[in-house]
């Protein structure tokens, strides 16, 4: 009986994967091969429409592990694929190397050269499994935003994760900036939210747009839903076994009727499943600094602006908080001390937004400004020493102040500071 079931489950497992041929997309060699967003210049009319080239740039360096001399070519075709066959593609590292696989001997029927032996994808059930020294997060999207990395769990990884919550509920308590942008759905866990389907949109956005396509596939055409043969059951990942999004779940079929329920519970074991542990290690670390009650009356965003702060960076209110100190020395007058401010705050204004957070990190130790004035401790403040082209700005972070000598022309302020901000380095002052 052992012997049966897992025949019928692996025979099942390949029946959802090959939907019928009338339902999806075949895999063609003809189809163009992809450009990696690096190698493109703006306006490169190479570029995919913004979610194939993001879900392109994601798949490129998973394929180049298996096939990198045929990397290119069988992106391009995996690109292709219906939103169902993404889904299924993208559920677990398994599934993409099945799909990867059938490409290559697509690449190899037309000709292609065979790769050499010692770039051969490595064998079934030899998936990397997570380790307690894993970096204790990673960004999921290219958006910048982090999320806990599913693991092991040992008492010794979710303690690390409770004394981050304590640093999110110290930066809380005193008004800091914290350098860690989190994905929404842990803001909401914070602060007590019910997670949603949206929230997935801010993990994982190429997941996100291949489930919403498959809802309106469901709206549109519900019987062909029900051909691609998935389950609320799903493969597990590094080796965990297959995991039941409902009682049952390998029998249950995915339909246009509850289409909605499986895109749901999808979602929610996408975001926390596996690591629920450590999301609740984080909770507990912020409740053991600051009480829950104190968050219930915030959203996701209102955490975010209070923990990171405002990206846009306002040289207005920069402008009203800055405290400039003289120190160029008595012969200069108070005119020229002017004068220089306006030089200085015109320099600022015409930075691009990248190079404004730049500044403001080289001023503050910080990429973000505060969500209120209140917030900034100490409050920044600019030194002008003496005259002199050859000496470059510099900070003290500590107290958020910048010195910088008396340029002799706005042209040289705005050059000196550049490299100033630019420089990947520290030292005393």
């Amino acid at each position: 009986k052992r012997d049966r079931k897992e025949v019928d489950k692996k025979s099942r497992t390949t029946k959802i994967i090959s939907a019928p041929k009338d339902n999806k997309k075949e895999l063609n060699y003809d189809a163009r091969e992809f450009i990696p967003s690096s190698e493109l210049t703006e306006g490169d009319t190479r570029s995919l429409i913004p979610h194939k080239q993001t879900l392109g740039d994601k798949l490129h360096p998973r394929v180049s592990r298996y096939y990198p001399t045929h990397a290119a070519k069988i992106t391009g075709m995996l690109l292709e694929l219906s939103a169902a066959q993404m889904l299924l593609l993208l559920a677990n590292e398994s599934s993409l190397k099945h799909f990867v696989d059938e490409a290559y001997k697509v690449v190899l029927a037309a000709g292609g050269v065979a790769e050499p032996m010692e770039t051969s994808p490595p064998e079934e059930g030899e998936a990397e499994e997570d380790s307690d020294r894993d970096p204790l997060f990673f960004q999921p999207d290219k958006a910048g935003f982090y999320s806990p990395r599913t693991a092991h769990n040992s008492s010794e990884r979710l303690n690390c994760y409770r004394n981050i919550g304590r640093l999110i509920g110290l930066c809380l308590l005193h008004n800091h900036i914290l350098p860690l942008p989190l994905c929404r759905h842990v803001l909401k866990l914070i602060i007590g939210r019910r997670i949603s389907w949206h929230d997935l949109a801010f993990y994982d956005s190429v997941l996100y747009e291949n489930l919403r396509q498959l809802v309106a596939e469901a709206e549109q055409s519900p019987a062909l839903v029900e051909k691609y043969e998935l389950t609320f059951e799903l493969e597990g990942e590094a080796g965990r076994g297959a995991v039941e999004l409902v009682p049952n779940g390998a029998q249950v079929p995915v339909t246009a009727a509850n289409v909605y329920d499986y895109v749901r519970l999808y979602t929610k074991h996408k975001l926390v499943g596996t690591a629920r542990p450590a999301l609740q290690a984080l909770n507990e670390g912020v409740s053991d600094v600051i009480p829950r009650s104190s968050l219930s009356g915030l959203t996701a965003e209102d955490l975010r602006l209070m923990l990171n702060g405002s990206g846009e960076i306002s040289v207005e209110l920069l402008k009203h908080i800055t405290q400039f100190n003289n120190e160029a020395g008595p012969g200069e007058p108070d005119e020229k001390i002017s004068k220089f401010k306006k030089w200085w705050w015109g320099v600022v204004e015409r930075m691009s937004t990248a190079e404004k957070q730049e500044l403001v990190y080289f001023w503050t130790s910080s990429p973000a400004l505060p969500a209120t004035e209140e917030g900034f401790q100490p409050v920044p403040s600019i030194t002008i020493r003496p005259w002199s082209d050859n000496q470059l700005p510099t900070a003290n972070t500590c107290i958020s102040r910048l010195y910088i000598p008396f340029y002799s022309s706005k042209s040289t302020l705005k050059a000196k500071l550049l490299i100033a901000i630019k420089t990947e380095g520290f030292g005393f002052v």
